[in-house]
């Protein structure tokens, strides 16, 4: 009987480490989410403010200057990423 007693707290204490990890792996996953988010919602917030300011210089630049804030984030994000592996290799 004592040897199922502990073979049952093994199993227990086993059971409750993966639970720990997967609830470690799970708020992972969500605050890297979340910053993702918070990133591209910052980009793009970014973006509509500097193609607002567009709006208050003369008529015949505005396209010009509308044209440089229209990167997707997704564009952003690829451009920074080469650029950053291109750094890494220096």
């Amino acid at each position: 009987m004592e040897y199922l007693a502990k073979l049952q707290q093994l199993e227990n204490a086993q059971g409750s480490l993966l639970g720990k990890r997967i609830v470690i792996a799970f708020v992972l996953l969500l605050s890297l989410l979340a910053t993702s988010c918070s990133n591209q919602a910052l980009f793009e917030s970014i973006q509509i403010d500097h193609r607002q300011r567009c709006e208050t210089i003369p008529i015949a630049q505005q396209a010009a200057c509308v044209a440089q804030y229209q990167t997707s984030y997704e564009e952003y994000r690829r451009e920074r990423e080469a650029l950053l592996r291109e750094d890494s290799f220096r």
